[in-house]
């Protein structure tokens, strides 16, 4: 789920650090990197980061091996915070 390295590892548009940091900022702010909390599974309360932007992401780490029953997705805001199931993303 997390991934760890070069900051520009967030961003797609950075040239240097200083920019990829902004970016990675504003997609928290924006609730778009966002921290999601596994909801059962072999993992059961594990969390980690996980990039909105990607398209997929979410039916990706319900479907991995080990996936969990569902997410809690915790926004910096608080607003777009939720659980989120596979069946509900059927």
């Amino acid at each position: 789920m997390a991934q760890h390295g070069n900051i520009a590892h967030w961003t797609r548009e950075a040239d240097d650090e200083e920019s990829a940091l902004v970016a990675i900022v504003r997609a928290i702010v924006d609730g778009e990197l966002v921290i999601a909390v596994d909801l059962g599974g072999t993992y059961d309360g594990a969390s980690g980061l996980l990039d909105l932007r990607e398209p997929g992401v979410v039916v990706d780490e319900l479907t991995r091996r080990g996936a969990p029953d569902g997410l809690r997705v915790r926004t910096w805001s608080g607003r777009g915070d939720r659980d989120v199931s596979l069946g509900e993303l059927a």
